[in-house]
Order: C-alpha cells, then sequence, then structure tokens
C-alpha cells in the first residue's frame, strides 16, 4: 500500500525555499527544516531526500518562481530597453522592500556560497546565467530594432 501523505509537499517545498534563500543552504540545518515546515525528519527525508537533494529542489523551485517569469517578460515583452529597465528596477524593488528585503537573490547567494561547488548546483546555476544571457540578448536585440 503507497504511503499516503499528510501533508501538501509542494506547501513544505515554498517554506524550505524561503528558509534557505534567508538564512543560505550552509547555515541551514535539517532541524530548522523540521521546525520551519512542521515537518519530522523521516517525512523531510522520505519526500524529499537529504538535505542536498532539498536544497536542490529549493533552488528550481526559487528559479521557476522567480527567474522564469522574469525572464519570460524580458524576452517575450518585444519592449527592449524599457523592458530591461522594469527587469532591474523589479530586482531592485524586490530586494529593498517587502517580505524578502534583504534576502537578496538566492541565485546569487547560491553562487557565493560553498554550495556552488557542488556539480548539480553549479550545472543549475550555469543554466540560469545562459538563460538570462538569452533573454536579455533578445530584449537588446528587439531594442536595436526600435532604434533605441
Amino acid at each position: 500500500m503507497p504511503d499516503i501523505k499528510h501533508f501538501d509537499p509542494d506547501e513544505a517545498l515554498d517554506r524550505v525555499v524561503r528558509l534557505f534563500w534567508e538564512h543560505g543552504a550552509a547555515t541551514t540545518s535539517i532541524q530548522a527544516v523540521a521546525t520551519a515546515t512542521g515537518l519530522n525528519r523521516s517525512s523531510l527525508y522520505a519526500t524529499f531526500g537529504g538535505k542536498r537533494e532539498l536544497y536542490l529542489a529549493a533552488l528550481r523551485r526559487y528559479v521557476r518562481d522567480h527567474s522564469d517569469r522574469a525572464f519570460a517578460f524580458v524576452a517575450e515583452d518585444g519592449a527592449g530597453l524599457p523592458a530591461i529597465r522594469a527587469f532591474f528596477a523589479g530586482l531592485i524593488e524586490q530586494r529593498c522592500t517587502g517580505p524578502y528585503a534583504g534576502w537578496g537573490c538566492m541565485v546569487v547567494n547560491a553562487h557565493a556560497g560553498s554550495e556552488r561547488d557542488d556539480p548539480e548546483v553549479r550545472a543549475l546555476l550555469e543554466d540560469h546565467h545562459e538563460r538570462l544571457r538569452g533573454a536579455l540578448r533578445v530584449a537588446l536585440e528587439a531594442a536595436r530594432t526600435a532604434g533605441e
């Protein structure tokens, strides 16, 4: 008989994203994760794997929820320079005000932390960088076409 989860893994992962984003991978313990999610360690391990796998899932979720949407706005908007300005203004706004002020960017934090040495984290960071470059390239090409 399959194991029935008595919690929502997506909701738990959202809490884990915020925890790793605010405190970083190196300083966030599994006990801190258990406390933040209200789950015991065995439920966390059974659902997500160890701390490394949990961090990778959280980083992927952060990229999906934050970066992907922003990259799509920059690349698909066709607005050129205004899209780039809005992208950077949004980054500054999110990093300086609201509930996530002072947390920085989870991707940048990963680049600065020891987790960057993990091959899977490194691959995710490199993919993120290439997609950012691609989105900006599309916006700059739109700007050139528009004579900006």
